[in-house]
This record gives structure tokens, sequence and C-alpha cells, in this order.
């Protein structure tokens, strides 16, 4: 197809939208409503992930040594919890640290240490976090077989729940985005079909004078695009605009629901916008262009 073609019926699918503006307003509703249903819930969803894994990451393993081991072999030691697999990180905590972060816990206490004496009852310690809690057992057994390891304290059934929690999520994450779709593309689809059919008589007398297929389809679907990417565009950027106002509201609050949470907060606006932006534009007219476009099959058959 020559150029001078291509750029008619570009011109012509862009005119279409004028010259039916109930039914493009009608798909430029249904679109945003459609995208910004599955754009929140995907934020909401993205968040509840990030949240469950700021939790998983707090959970430590607590690998308490043998006393009278000397300098040298307690270096040794956390040298060794280290090369384990799946170990993510080794911090040491002394005796001395251990107490102090004990009695700090413990407030009007003061009789009871006075009791115990300045001198910790505490054994040293190394702090372990796991890579994949789900592969925590094998770490377990590793570190405790390494000679001076006398005892390792984990949260195994706390873990377990999160394992279980964030595999149901996946699932749940997976299946409700998938049903939000499957509905934007049949409302889409209706939408569409609603629009093509109030010009099938003028798709019928192009068909019996000679025009191609896609002489015929190229129009809607060109159409269906410029829709796509206005309604992308627009409820893109009413979900930003949006979520930036929670996270900001959320931010500068007294609330104290993250830190009971033991959570940073919500994603930053800004290292989500432009894929978050691109993804809902570029979707948006995707599914319109194709959707429109697929719309005028029927009455090609003349």
């Amino acid at each position: 197809m020559r150029i001078s073609g291509v750029n008619f019926l570009v011109k012509r699918g862009i005119s279409n939208i004028k010259h039916n503006r109930v039914m493009s307003l009608a798909s430029f509703c249904v679109l945003t409503v459609s995208m910004l249903l599955i754009g929140f819930t995907f934020l909401f969803l993205l968040n509840l992930n990030m949240m469950i894994g700021d939790v998983e990451a707090q959970n430590e393993v607590i690998d308490f040594l043998e006393d009278n081991l000397t300098d040298t072999q307690t270096e040794m030691i956390g040298q060794s919890i280290s090369s384990v697999q799946n170990v993510a990180s080794v911090t040491f905590y002394s005796k001395e640290q251990g107490f102090a972060e004990i009695r700090g816990r413990i407030p009007n206490s003061e009789e009871l240490f006075d009791y115990i004496g300045d001198d910790s009852p505490l054994p040293d310690s190394y702090r372990v976090k796991i890579h994949d809690l789900s592969e925590i057992s094998p770490a377990l057994m590793a570190i405790n077989r390494i000679e001076g390891v006398y005892q390792v304290q984990a949260p195994t059934d706390f873990i377990g729940i999160l394992t279980s929690l964030r595999g149901a999520f996946t699932v749940i994450a997976a299946a409700v985005l998938a049903a939000l779709l499957i509905v934007c593309i049949i409302v889409v689809s209706n939408t569409a079909r609603a629009s093509v059919d109030m010009r099938k008589r003028e798709i019928t007398i192009m068909k019996l004078v000679g025009a191609t297929n896609e002489f015929i389809r190229i129009p809607f679907f060109i159409e269906g695009l410029t829709m796509g990417l206005i309604s992308g565009g627009f409820s893109a950027a009413i979900t930003y605009i949006s979520y930036n106002a929670v996270n900001n509201l959320l931010s500068h609050s007294d609330t104290t629901l993250f830190t009971a949470l033991g959570v940073g907060g919500l994603i930053p606006p800004g290292t989500i916008a432009l894929p978050y932006i691109a993804a809902t534009i570029g979707g948006g007219a995707l599914i319109s262009a194709i959707v429109t476009g697929l719309s005028t099959h029927k009455y090609l058959k003349v």
C-alpha cells in the first residue's frame, strides 16, 4: 500500500472519532474506567507484595555460639555461616550488645538488672538473614552442623505462615488481574460492536463498491488505537496523581501503620511512573485497537 493510501486511512480513522462523537465518548468512558480499575488494583497488589517482602526481610535467624571461643574461632564461624547457601547477610552480636538490647526493651526493670549485674549472661551470637525463606530448612541444618554453634533459633512457624501467605497472594493476584482484564475486554468489545453496528450500512456499501477488507478495517483499527491512547493516557494520569497524593498523605502524616507493620511505606511513585504509564497507554491502545478492528468482521461477509 502506498504512503498516500496509509495517510488517507489514518486520517479517515481519526475523522471517524469526530463524526461519531456519542459512541466515541462512550468508548472513552468505558476504556478509562476499565483501565483505572485495573491500574488501581495492580498498584494495590504490587504494594501488598512489597510489604510482605519487607516483613520477610526482617525475620532473622539467631545462631548462638559456644562459650570460651577465641576471636579467631568466632570469626571463622562467621565465615562458615556466610558460605552457607541461601544466606543473605551475617551480623555479629556480642553478648554485651545482646544484653544491652534486652535491657532497652524492658522498661522500668532497673531492680531486676541491678540484681543480675553488668555481666551479660547471654552468649555471643550471629544474626543471619536468609534470601529465600521457603528454602530456609537446608540453611538451618547446615548452620547447625558448624562447629562452635550450639543453638540455632528461627521463627519457623511465622516463616511458614509468611511463605504460605505469599504463595496464596500470588495466585489470588494473578486471578484478580486476569478476571479484570477479561471483563475489560468484554466490556470494550461490546462498546466497540455497538459503535460499529451503527455504521454497518456504511460498511456494506463500501464492500459492495469493491473496497477490500483491509481498506474497511484499518480506519476502525486506527480509531480504536487513537481512543485507546487517549483513554490510557487519561487513566494513567488520574492513577498517578491519586497514587502520589495517597503516598504524600501517608508519608507526612503521624500514622504509625507502616511502623506497626514493620514496612517502609508505599513504593515511591517515581520508581514506577514511567513503566506504569507506558504499560497503561500501550495496553489501552492495544486492547481498543484489536477489539475495534475485530468487531467489523461480521459486516465484511457480503
